[in-house]
């Protein structure tokens, strides 16, 4: 930022998947686990009772075979790589990488990281990354804004993000901390994207009245109020709107199947969700998303297949990160490099 290789005009944000060090051979999946202990269960019973045999008829050695002991230990193991899957709340686990988890990377399911970045527009200057073990990046647009303030002490006038960052509760959070973002919303985003024209009576078709508190059909019939439910995270509330007229609509049963008339939710976040749906029909803002891809994915191509970097070399999340952290200050100091070398910068 001295040297003015930084503007802080424009930042994109992105992720990449990286391998870990471990393989998916060591990984113990839940479900088989739980196969192998009632296998293991009923060979043991079949042992067990072998032994009554030879007590009983007074044949053979008292004491617990080489083959029950072993078993025995086995399933030990077992119930514990088990209980930590369960106190993890996860399906797959290497005990080598507990941290880490399995990840569609390059068309294949791998274990990996989700190695996160935020490049500025004016020379790809790297200015925040983080690692995280979550899949998605559903919950990384905030988190990855604030490591660039702890950085450079700055927010960009806009942060540029793909439809994996696109939540209600991040742009929420983000309009909180008065982090300006621009984001890639699609239909898979869990963000309504706007009237659809294809179905008349999808959702996005329905408006809200916040005077009235009620939401507008497609027929402008009236939907009240009824009910409040909590969100899938159990986060926030999302009120219930039902339609009182459905038996003399003409258009029921294309609107709705159900016989008791259409229900409709009201997003919590409405009025930030329709604020950034407003700020992206500005022709300044479809021209700074088109460019997010340029900013940000040439720094994973130099990364991945011009210096080969497709697994961490350490084992550990932390460590993992702090290779990131120096492959990435890497990065930046070869720019620096050029620059110099050129003549465009010097330091003093």
């Amino acid at each position: 930022m001295k040297l003015d290789l930084v503007s802080m005009v424009v930042n994109a944000l992105d992720g990449t998947k990286i391998k870990v060090r471990s393989s998916n051979e060591g990984i113990l999946n839940k479900k088989k686990l739980e196969e192998v202990l009632k296998t293991l269960d009923e060979k043991i019973g079949q042992i067990e009772k072998e032994i009554e045999v030879n007590e009983t008829n007074e044949e053979g050695d008292y004491s617990l075979p080489e083959e029950l002991q072993d078993k025995e230990k086995m399933k030990e193991k077992i119930k514990e790589a088990l209980k930590e899957l369960k106190e993890i709340d996860r399906e797959n686990m290497n005990p080598k990488e507990k941290e880490a988890r399995v990840m569609r990377n390059s068309g294949k399911k791998e274990l990996s990281y989700n190695a996160q970045a935020v490049v500025d527009d004016k020379h790809q200057i790297l200015v925040g990354i983080d690692l995280i073990n979550n899949e998605n990046d559903a919950e990384s647009l905030v988190p990855m804004i604030d490591a660039v303030k702890e950085t450079t002490d700055k927010t960009a006038d806009v942060t540029l993000a793909d439809s994996g960052y696109a939540t209600s509760e991040q742009l929420s959070e983000a309009s909180e901390k008065q982090y300006k973002v621009l984001l890639n919303i699609t239909e898979k985003s869990n963000i309504p994207t706007g009237p659809r024209k294809d179905a008349p009576y999808h959702v996005s078709n329905f408006t809200y009245d916040e005077n009235k508190d009620v939401m507008i059909c497609p027929e402008s019939k009236e939907l009240k109020y009824f009910e409040s439910e909590k969100s899938k995270n159990k986060k926030h509330r999302i009120r219930k709107y039902k339609c009182k007229d459905f038996e003399g609509c003409p258009n029921r049963w294309e609107c709705s199947k159900s016989k008791t008339g259409r229900e409709v939710k009201l997003n919590p976040f409405y009025k930030v969700i329709q604020k950034q749906l407003e700020y992206q029909e500005l022709e300044e803002n479809k021209e700074k998303l088109k460019r997010r891809k340029a900013l940000i994915e040439p720094i994973f191509a130099l990364i991945k297949e011009i210096d080969g970097f497709r697994r961490f070399t350490f084992f550990g999340k932390e460590k993992a990160k702090t290779q990131w952290s120096m492959i990435c200050t890497a990065i930046n100091l070869k720019k620096m490099y050029n620059f110099w070398a050129n003549g465009k910068i010097k330091f003093t």
